[in-house]
């Protein structure tokens, strides 16, 4: 073998095809098998005519080496001509047509992939005279090993019929118009070649060879412009015919050649490799019988509609049931099958090995599927990122998420980072591999293995990580100087909202991070599924965010209510665009205006109603009492009482702590709401009214936390109104999710009380959000006290003293047993309240609320003594006529009032 030089092409590698163990396989199988039909190949060449039976000549292969290709003789021998063969040519034998067509000439030639001349696929071999090596194409093509076939070959399946209507030298026409037509073919076939591509293409050469071509050569107008640059390259990417499979056929028919080979080389290991004839002949029965069980216990376990590059263990499963079914089905056929009947009498140690090895096989080809596909990604992704771009990162964390996470990003090659270690603190993991990612040590070690490895960033990877070991974490990570960041809960990742490989800093809600809500989802989705569920305030914290969750549990429609046109049109617009399926109706109104609730819900017809609607910021409404009074107490009590008239099966209202012993007039109109919702839940049993009362939510509009990070970004100071102010905190959607479940547990008239957790200190949270921001506290961020605000009180409380606070089934909601007021001191305080709200006072209002409420102490007003709960005694004696227009008589009589008090 000769080599002639070959000029540089390019630094990027060749492209891979068939691995070569399978290519030799392959090829000394089919010439073992194939022997009886070499041997009668080579006997009718020797009889056609004189000379040797190989035809041997001289070919290019790869990298420009010259070898000897073999095949059999198919033309006269000693006849000369020219060395491209038409159609019809009289130098061809009556033989060399039938070998011709049916490409058994070309059988010697899997000895030339056995020595390493040729591939299974690949651009077939050239003789020298036809290589030009200054055409970049043809350094191209020849950096890669010559084959066998290629889909070139294959759309060119009738180019004899081709050359034959060539007028003049048919050489010529070969080297000027074929040849670059070829080699057109070929370089674009290996710009997408892959292991799948080349197994395509045996698969669509065995259907040639048995099925005639029907569709015709590229016509003479097609080469030429092809040959003169002219016809544009991506027509050569349909080049291969269309045969009529898919490339299910073709892992249809891997899983038969794994399955034979399984079975064949079960009986070799049984009769230690001596398939003598007697041998043979129960094998070869047999066979058939096998590969029908087999394949159809692969049918009935649904193999065959995974996607091979998925493929991981949990589909695994099912080849084990595949193989447990079909092993069973064959020994019982030969322990108690009919002796009659020989293709059963299969040994059971050749079923045993036989079910082990095929069907290992079979899920073998699809991991090794997985395994290319990975890699190719990985090779693809990790040119958007070179390697040293990437930051070096520790993970810390080697459990569930850990792992997650490293098989992410291993998965991944367009992210920045670059696993050097894991880091965790169970002994039993010291000095593991995780994915071939070493355990280093623990956070003892932190600092020691950061300063040794080069550490740029440490990522928390623990799912459900406390509050405490991040506080710890975060210390450790600042002492030591190194950047510590935090994937996304696991809860998160396993729903499917997150990637686990969207790695970000530390945030304050982390530090604030509470235990993941526990949801019944089976009563969440017979309180909600299927039904019209009305959702007010829509466009807030906690109304867009009942809405998200809601929308998982597959109401009929999902109506979101909100006065605020830009935040509804942006809650619509999310939900259209995560639910496409979802009936979403915004509606833009007042939760005050009642006829036109009454014509929503005359129109729309909501089954639940979810009543978030409401003024919540203290200050605000300290300096606007009335608003507070109309929207938080007269609103619900229209909301709920349209609701209550029109058939509506629950009611949720969302409270909040500030109602209980209330400094404000915030917390005194929500208090006051909850005794509207109670007196309704009393009065109206077909629905079912409930009420939730919560603390503060991290990151809702108006809450400390986003004043405190727009405070530093601004530059400081940030403001604290006192060193002891203590709040409750937790998420918005852990606060959604308790709410949906407190009203699918309600039966009516409860208060729902959330568990908070433990408070947090205000200025423990400002500390903790400057060190965030990698400033130190007092030094280079200051910190100014600024004293209570009006309405404001130190500590926040869920239950009043004297409350019955009883627990229920989830261990996050609580009932607090409050006595309700009598319905009519509730009907009286609302007459009273919405006169107040359309011409009283401040101190009016403040005064009245302090009356109307024992436990209130609301700000810049004497505390009155406790009331007893008498209509005369909260409403003056020349009120007594306005009390009755909450009867159903007098509703649309009232002159000043109209159709409804509280319209």
């Amino acid at each position: 073998m000769s080599t002639v030089e070959l000029p540089r092409v390019s630094d990027n590698p060749p492209a891979t095809g068939l691995p070569r163990i399978f290519e030799l396989l392959a090829a000394g199988s089919v010439l073992l098998v194939f022997s009886p039909v070499l041997l009668l190949c080579a006997i009718g060449v020797a009889l056609s005519s004189r000379g040797p039976v190989l035809f041997r000549q001289k070919r290019i292969g790869r990298r420009g080496e010259i070898f000897t290709l073999y095949k059999f003789r198919t033309m006269r021998a000693g006849v000369d001509g020219p060395q491209v063969t038409a159609k019809g040519d009289d130098r061809v034998t009556l033989v060399g047509r039938l070998l011709r067509a049916t490409k058994l000439d070309e059988l010697p030639e899997l000895w030339n992939i056995l020595k390493g001349d040729l591939s299974l696929v690949g651009p077939r071999p050239e003789v020298p005279r036809f290589v030009d090596l200054g055409n970049p194409l043809w350094r191209k093509v020849l950096r890669v090993r010559p084959g066998l076939t290629d889909p070139v070959t294959l759309r060119l399946r009738n180019e004899e019929a081709l050359l034959s209507a060539v007028v003049g030298n048919r050489e010529t026409f070969y080297r000027d118009v074929l040849q670059p037509y070829k080699l057109r073919g070929y370089a674009d076939y290996l710009d997408r070649r892959t292991i799948w591509t080349d197994l395509e293409v045996l698969l669509r050469t065995a259907v040639a060879i048995v099925r005639p071509s029907t569709a015709p050569p590229p016509s003479f107008a097609e080469l030429t412009r092809i040959a003169e640059g002219t016809e544009p390259d991506e027509s050569q990417r349909s080049s291969t015919p269309p045969v009529g499979i898919s490339l299910r056929h073709v892992q249809y028919l891997l899983d038969l050649v794994v399955l034979t080979l399984a079975f064949g080389i079960s009986y070799a290991l049984r009769f230690d490799f001596d398939l003598n004839r007697r041998v043979m002949a129960d094998l070869l029965p047999q066979l058939p019988w096998v590969l029908a069980i087999q394949s159809g216990a692969l049918l009935l376990a649904g193999v065959h509609r995974f996607i091979w590059r998925y493929v991981g263990i949990r589909e695994a499963k099912r080849f084990l049931e595949a193989a447990i079914w079909s092993g069973l089905a064959l020994l019982m056929l030969r322990l108690y099958g009919p002796n009659s009947f020989f293709p059963w009498g299969i040994p059971i140690s050749v079923i045993v090995m036989d079910t082990v090895l095929g069907f290992g096989g079979v899920l073998g080809l699809r991991m090794l599927r997985r395994v290319t596909y990975e890699q190719e990604r990985r090779e693809v992704a990790s040119t958007f990122v070179p390697a040293a771009a990437r930051r070096r990162v520790l993970l810390l964390g080697a459990g569930q998420a850990g792992v997650l996470a490293a098989k992410e990003i291993l998965g991944r090659g367009d992210l920045d980072i670059s696993i050097q270690g894991f880091v965790d603190d169970d002994p039993r993991k010291q000095g593991a591999l995780i994915h071939g990612i070493p355990v280093l040590g623990s956070t003892r070690d932190l600092g020691r293995l950061v300063a040794e490895n080069g550490i740029q960033d440490v990522v928390i990877t623990i799912a459900q990580i406390s509050r405490r070991e991040i506080l710890r974490m975060f210390e450790l990570c600042r002492k030591i100087k190194v950047s510590v960041r935090i994937i996304p809960g696991l809860y998160e990742i396993l729903q499917g909202k997150v990637r686990v490989t969207r790695i970000r800093n530390v945030e304050i809600e982390d530090l604030l991070g509470r235990d993941r809500v526990c949801l019944d989802e089976e009563e969440i989705g017979r309180f909600v599924a299927g039904k019209a569920v009305l959702v007010t305030g829509a466009g807030g914290s906690i109304g867009s965010e009942l809405a998200r969750q809601l929308a998982r549990f597959n109401p009929s429609s999902l109506l979101l209510l909100e006065r605020a046109e830009f935040v509804l049109f942006d809650i619509d617009k999310e939900l259209r665009r995560v639910h496409p399926n979802l009936n979403v109706v915004p509606i833009v109104a007042d939760v005050g205006d009642e006829p036109w609730l009454r014509r929503i819900f005359d129109t729309h017809k909501p089954q639940v109603v979810f009543h978030a609607a409401a003024h919540k910021h203290v200050p605000m409404m300290e300096s606007n009492p009335s608003e507070a009074i109309k929207n938080n107490v007269l609103g619900t009590y229209t909301l709920a009482d349209v609701s209550a008239e029109t058939g509506v099966e629950a009611f949720v209202m969302i409270s909040t702590d500030k109602a209980v012993r209330p400094t404000s007039v915030m917390g005194a109109s929500k208090r006051v709401a909850e005794l509207v919702i109670q007196d309704l839940a009393a009065r109206r049993t077909a629905t079912r009214f409930v009420a939730v009362r919560f603390g503060n939510v991290m990151g809702s509009a108006g809450s400390v936390i986003p004043i405190f990070r727009e405070q530093i970004q601004r530059g400081g100071p940030v403001t604290v109104t006192d060193p002891e102010m203590k709040r409750y905190f937790m998420t918005i959607p852990e606060a959604a999710q308790l709410v949906m479940q407190a009203g699918a547990m309600g039966r009516g008239g409860e208060i729902f009380i959330l568990d908070m957790g433990d408070p947090v200190r205000i200025l423990d949270l400002a500390v903790a959000m400057i060190n965030l921001s990698g400033l130190r506290p007092f030094e280079e961020m200051e910190i100014v006290f600024t004293g209570l605000r009006p309405g404001e009180k130190l500590f926040e409380e869920l239950e009043l003293a004297g409350e019955e606070i009883s627990k229920t089934r989830h261990p996050k909601i609580f009932i607090g047993r409050i006595a309700p007021y009598s319905s009519s001191v509730v009907q009286e305080a609302l007459v009273h309240l919405k006169r107040l709200a359309l011409a009283g006072t401040r101190e009016a209002i403040c005064e009245y609320l302090n009356r109307l409420l024992p436990e209130a102490n609301l700000a810049g007003n004497q505390k009155l003594h406790p009331v007893q709960q008498q209509p005369s005694e909260i409403a003056p004696p020349d009120q007594q006529v306005e009390r009755q227009v909450f009867s159903k008589t007098s509703r649309s009589t009232d002159p000043e009032l109209g159709a409804s008090p509280l319209g």
